[in-house]
């Protein structure tokens, strides 16, 4: 039997649904496994494939949002804090401070 390859989303619908559909993906916190902090979910996306991994790293809104928690350190957050603003280019900024422990 001839088997086809799974089509990549990426390659057959618009950037801009894509885009949003990951956007409202790290935005509603749906991803069920709770052994990866908010912060992980675009690079998580980008480990999917090459084509993932580019279109996420093209996509400055999905490293807007900044979580910054106080318990990690300066160094660790200062790096982060970096990392976000310069993958974030113009994108408008979404700054959320964790101070303390939380459940």
């Amino acid at each position: 039997t001839y088997m086809t390859r799974p089509t990549d989303p990426l390659q057959v619908l618009p950037p801009e649904l894509i885009g949003n559909t990951f956007y409202f993906w790290l935005l509603d916190h749906v991803y069920p496994n709770t052994k990866y902090s908010h912060s992980q979910l675009p690079v998580l996306l980008a480990l999917v494939s090459k084509s993932w991994r580019d279109f996420v790293y093209a996509s400055p809104l999905l490293w807007a949002h900044i979580i910054i928690d106080t318990s990690q350190g300066t160094v660790a957050n200062l790096h982060a804090l970096r990392k976000r603003l310069e993958r974030s280019q113009g994108a408008p900024l979404f700054l959320d401070v964790e101070v303390g422990e939380h459940p």
